[in-house]
């Protein structure tokens, strides 16, 4: 039976991408590379849906590598998957790229996107921004950026009660909202 990939392969074969820019040597632009590749569209989707704003989103992707590429030439083991490293510097990112520019361009948020599939996505959005802030981060990163518990918990900083916690309340207050509207 052949092998199929786990989430503890992809973080290992991750760890070893930032094991070998930490090394700096004749490798790093490559790793660095693979890196990007294999997660530059879930960075930008991320920034995205935070920012709205399509070249805001590109400035705080931009930054937000750069500022994990720094870190990672310091040395970084990895406590989950290399999107829960990356997501601290993608939000803060996206956050400053917010506040110092005016909006532009209106941009959609690439998961809320209604389709013919799921037309209803449009109101999910809408009663995401009707959630606390704390409420509605746990929710996209565990239902759309595919976050587990404990990753978020990392990726926030917080304890895994805490984001238990969190998810439970914003499930039951989307529930609310979306029965009410």
């Amino acid at each position: 039976m052949p092998h199929q990939p786990s989430i503890r392969d992809d973080v290992a074969d991750d760890q070893q991408l930032l094991d070998a820019i930490a090394a700096t040597d004749e490798h790093t632009d490559d790793a660095i590379e693979a890196l990007y590749q294999r997660y530059r569209q879930w960075a930008l989707d991320l920034a995205l849906s935070m920012t709205r704003d399509d070249a805001a989103s590109l400035d705080a992707c931009q930054d937000a590598w750069m500022e994990a590429i720094k870190r990672a030439r310091r040395g970084v083991t990895l406590r989950a998957r290399f999107t829960t490293f990356l997501y601290k510097y993608v939000k803060h990112a996206a956050l400053r790229a917010k506040r110092s520019r005016p909006i532009t361009s209106e941009a959609p948020d690439p998961v809320a996107t209604p389709s013919p599939a799921n037309p209803d996505l449009t109101s999910i959005h809408a009663a995401l921004d009707r959630l606390k802030p704390a409420h509605a981060e746990v929710l996209r990163l565990r239902y759309w950026h595919d976050l587990t518990d404990r990753e978020i918990a990392i990726a926030l900083g917080k304890p895994l009660g805490t984001v238990k916690g969190r998810l439970r309340k914003a499930i039951a207050r989307l529930e609310e909202i979306l029965k009410s509207a």
